[in-house]
């Protein structure tokens, strides 16, 4: 368990929530932009 499994890992996931985040975001923008007057969470 070093600092380069680490990098690798983290990498890994940042990816995959990048590309989940991609996906749902601009969903989730609508859903929660629906309601007049709701703030919305940049």
């Amino acid at each position: 368990m070093g600092n380069i499994s680490t990098r690798v890992v983290n990498k890994y996931c940042r990816g995959i929530i990048q590309s989940v985040t991609d996906c749902i975001y601009p969903f989730l923008q609508k859903m929660l932009a629906i309601p007049e007057g709701r703030v919305t969470i940049d």
